[in-house]
């Protein structure tokens, strides 16, 4: 204890210091006169009056400062008879000195100090350690941004900071405010301050791994904030002056000149490229705006946007579920927390992205065949029939018209369509067929599932968003036999091997007798079996298996935050709309 009190007076010295030169008050506007007139910080003004400023004027505390969460704010300290919590008589309390540092340490959970008036609560504690102001006014605004941080600080921990969507699933984004007064009265009473805003974060394996591999990030991070480079840019002239901008701040370009001539420009730019390993063309590509616009403030940023997304999920994640991260390239089976099986997965094109969603894998067929999509039919498959109608019988393709009846396709004339076709085609099943000889059916409203592909060699490439949306499993095999006996999986009215020895008996599974005489009970060794027919045929779970499709930036690996390409721009897209001024 008497260390973290050194610790606690050497932080407050270091911040005296630095800015001992500056004797200038914090700036207040007066509650008791006129809401427009600056306080005098001599007088001796209580919470009552600095909140009453405040609810006069839009939250606004000061010129650089406005209380978050006002109403609440307001109301607890009605609670309190309008008593400081966070200071005693001439001094901020241990417990705001706690609330101080993790403030400042805030970063290690994928925070941003600035968002809980880490510059003014230093400032005022400065003027106090000075004493060039009201001591009792000080501590009055610092009270006040002190329980307006922790709100912020709880809230952040326990919701995160992204909008509720159509794949949340945590109950927590309903949480009011007053859950999170009712916690800093729980502070105040017991003075565990660290246990309880930790108790806030999610529990989830993963995100304990990222939250845990953070601070070995921090900890070499550059914390510079580089000019950002729009690209695609309209405005040519303000793409050559961001990306001069820039290239100046990695030390390429010997000047930040906003109109460097033609030859500069290209020589600098592909100084830069062959620094990088970058195709030294002298233009600015997709590619280089990506290596300009990746320095480590903005890998923080896509930390923290990550383990946002972690608190959107439930506390307790199912026991066992299929969990596909799309950037990653991914999917793991887990089971009790436990990570049993992965595989590499394609997944849709930039221009086919597969969604983010939440179901549940309720059948699996086997030798699929598959109903071709109408987009892809009117966008792919017809310029070719126009050119070849062979191309159907060559690629297992049959052409039915809207009645359902089958049609020749050499009998159609495909040239005089062009906005809209009345035919639906389908692909035979069988190992030419496009979702190759598996499918994992899920409920949504995009049409999306997991197949097997006829292009297994596409799963050698490192860059697989080459989908029209599905996603394409590597090890199919692998993840039907699990999911298989997980699930309890039967073929309704099929007489299947019932003397073989693999074959669960009537002792070890609780069905109901009904449906043992009806159906064939699965197991993982006698899928093969079932594939050896080669007939189309669906499996339906007894107990459907979760799937979770999600897009998360990182993870850790090995105690080490690990980037994935952000192949959908999702990342950039969280980055912008909410971390954008950081």
């Amino acid at each position: 204890m008497e260390i973290y009190k050194r610790v606690v007076i050497l932080i407050i010295l270091a911040n005296a210091f630095a800015q001992c030169g500056n004797k200038n008050s914090v700036q207040t506007s007066s509650t008791t006169i006129n809401p427009n007139t600056e306080i005098d910080q001599t007088k001796d003004l209580n919470i009552a009056d600095i909140l009453q400023y405040v609810q006069t004027n839009n939250g606004k505390l000061n010129d650089s400062n406005f209380v978050t969460n006002v109403a609440d704010v307001q109301a607890f300290y009605n609670s309190k008879n309008n008593r400081t919590v966070w200071s005693k008589k001439s001094e901020f309390t241990a417990l705001a000195n706690s609330l101080q540092l993790f403030i400042e340490h805030s970063m290690e959970y994928g925070l941003f100090p600035e968002d809980y008036h880490i510059t003014n609560l230093k400032k005022l504690r400065n003027q106090l350690l000075l004493q060039n102001a009201n001591a009792s006014t000080i501590l009055a605004q610092g009270d006040i941004l002190y329980t307006d941080a922790f709100l912020q600080l709880a809230t952040h921990l326990k919701k995160g900071r992204l909008a509720k969507d159509s794949i949340t699933i945590s109950a927590d984004s309903s949480l009011k405010t007053s859950y999170f007064v009712t916690v800093l009265n729980t502070v105040i009473d017991n003075k565990k301050l660290v246990e309880t805003l930790q108790s806030l974060e999610p529990t989830l394996k993963d995100y304990k791994a990222l939250r845990t591999a953070l601070p070995s990030f921090l900890a070499t991070m550059d914390l510079n904030k580089y000019t950002y480079v729009v690209y695609p840019n309209k405005d040519s002239l303000q793409l050559v002056k961001s990306v001069m901008k820039r290239l100046y701040e990695a030390g390429v370009a010997t000047t930040n000149s906003p109109k460097p001539d033609s030859i500069t420009y290209v020589n600098t730019v592909t100084k830069y490229q062959k620094a990088k390993g970058l195709k030294p063309t002298g233009k600015v590509n997709n590619e280089m705006a990506k290596s300009l616009n990746t320095s480590d403030w903005y890998r923080f940023k896509r930390i923290a946007a990550t383990l946002d997304k972690y608190k959107t999920l439930t506390t307790t994640l199912p026991e066992t579920y299929v969990w596909v991260n799309l950037p990653s390239y991914k999917l793991k089976v887990v089971n009790h927390d436990t990570v049993v099986m992965t595989s590499k997965v394609i997944i849709g094109k930039t221009t086919n992205r597969t969604p983010e969603l939440n179901s549940e894998i309720s059948n699996i067929v086997l030798y699929p065949t598959w109903s071709v999509p109408y987009s892809i039919a009117m966008k792919e498959m017809l310029p070719i029939a126009k050119r070849n109608p062979g191309y159907f019988a060559r690629r297992g393709f049959k052409v039915f018209n809207n009645r359902g009846k089958q049609v020749d396709p050499y009998s159609v004339n495909w040239s005089r369509y062009s906005k809209s076709v009345p035919f639906n085609f389908r692909q035979n099943e069988g190992g030419g067929n496009a979702l190759g000889v598996i499918k994992f059916n899920f409920e949504n409203p995009y049409s999306v599932y997991l197949h097997d592909t006829n292009q297994r060699y596409m799963f050698e490439r490192d860059f697989r968003a080459l989908s029209h949306g599905c996603v394409r499993v590597h090890l199919w095999d692998s993840v039907a036999r699990y999911l298989i006996t997980q699930s309890h999986a039967y073929y309704p009215n099929y007489d299947f091997l019932k003397k073989d020895s693999i074959t669960p008996t009537n002792d070890t599974i609780t069905y109901t007798q009904s449906i043992l005489r009806d159906s064939s009970f699965i197991i993982a060794d006698s899928l093969h079996r079932y594939m050896a027919k080669k007939k189309n045929m669906a499996l339906l779970m007894q107990k459907k298996i979760p799937i979770f499709i999600r897009y998360y930036g990182c993870e850790a690996q090995d105690g080490k935050v690990v980037f994935f390409d952000d192949v959908y721009n999702e990342d950039k897209s969280v980055i912008d709309q909410y971390f954008s001024k950081k």
